[in-house]
């Protein structure tokens, strides 16, 4: 048995959170579970109360993720969210100036066509947990204990 010899800048930058030990598949699995979470909630962040039943928010939210993943197989993300966000009636005005909506759609369009495909996938297959986690952060910026502006 030989024991690894510990290396003091490694260490260093794990603890910085700078480098992963972690297997690619996990690190992978872990940021689209995460790019996951964070489009569902951004789809209850733009769910359009006004003309939709607030009381069935999640339903529609799994609605909107199911409706889409079957209508969207090849990877185009820019189609799958305009999907969601349909389904889910958001306002244009209220998309197109938020920050943080633009940030995400940017940063899961602009993956590698794999990545996107992967990220599709997941959405498909953990349609629950997805839904479980993006309420998780719907919670979270109810309860303002999320750095977030308005709902």
């Amino acid at each position: 048995m030989t024991i690894a010899i510990l290396d003091a800048e490694r260490f260093r930058r794990q603890l910085a959170g700078l480098e992963d030990d972690r297997p690619q598949g996990e690190r992978t699995r872990e940021r689209l579970k995460e790019l996951a979470a964070q489009l569902c909630f951004l789809l209850a962040r733009y769910y359009n109360r006004d003309e939709l039943d607030p009381l069935k928010l999640w339903e529609r939210i799994g609605s909107a993720i199911a409706t889409a993943c079957e209508q969207v197989d090849d990877g185009d993300l820019d189609r799958y969210v305009s999907i969601a966000l349909e389904h889910v009636r958001a306002s244009h005005s209220r998309v197109a100036a938020d920050e943080e909506w633009n940030y995400l759609l940017a940063e899961i369009c602009e993956q590698p066509e794999s990545d996107r495909l992967a990220l599709v996938n997941y959405l498909h297959h953990h349609s629950y947990a997805v839904l479980i986690h993006g309420r998780r952060y719907w919670e979270q910026y109810k309860d303002g204990k999320a750095n977030r502006d308005d709902a």
